[in-house]
């Protein structure tokens, strides 16, 4: 069993600095199947990065809390980067909470907060039950793509200082 219940990543400052090759994300959260869908909180981080194309990526989690966290990216677009990538990807199981509140996101000039699915065969959107973006600093916007349905979406307080579609 490769299910990762319970884990916290807390107070940790990380730094990715210029390189020649991109690096993916500087905290990758991944879940493989129903029976292997993380469960975690980032709390009070503070992760940078030149070159990375997201800040913390998750892949396939039960439950997300990332809170107070400062995400500083690289200033530079990339496609479908962010600074918080969200993805439900096991059919059938949808993620459950997903909580982004009291964060500084930016320099992710794609989008602050991206949202995406994987659709079945079948074309049904893979489903996020609680999607709370809350208190947040942002310099860019949150792009819900096609294929993800956020059954409960709940958007306040959060501070734009640029152009941030989406967080209306």
């Amino acid at each position: 069993n490769r299910r990762s219940v319970g884990v916290t990543i807390a107070g940790n400052t990380c730094t990715i600095p210029p390189r020649a090759w991109p690096v993916a994300a500087i905290v990758e959260i991944s879940g493989t199947s129903a029976a292997n869908m993380p469960e975690v909180a980032l709390l009070g981080n503070e992760l940078a990065s030149a070159t990375a194309t997201y800040g913390v990526r998750v892949h396939g989690a039960a439950v997300v809390y990332l809170d107070g966290n400062t995400l500083a990216g690289p200033g530079v677009a990339t496609a479908g980067g962010a600074g918080v990538y969200l993805r439900t990807t096991v059919i059938g199981a949808p993620m459950r909470i997903a909580v982004v509140s009291r964060n500084a996101i930016v320099g992710w000039p794609a989008a602050a907060m991206r949202v995406a699915g994987n659709a079945a065969l079948d074309g049904t959107a893979t489903e996020l039950e609680l999607l709370e973006v809350t208190g947040n600093v942002l310099d860019s916007g949150l792009v819900i793509e096609r294929g993800v349905v956020p059954k409960r979406l709940r958007r306040s307080g959060n501070r734009c200082t640029a152009t941030c579609p989406g967080l209306e």
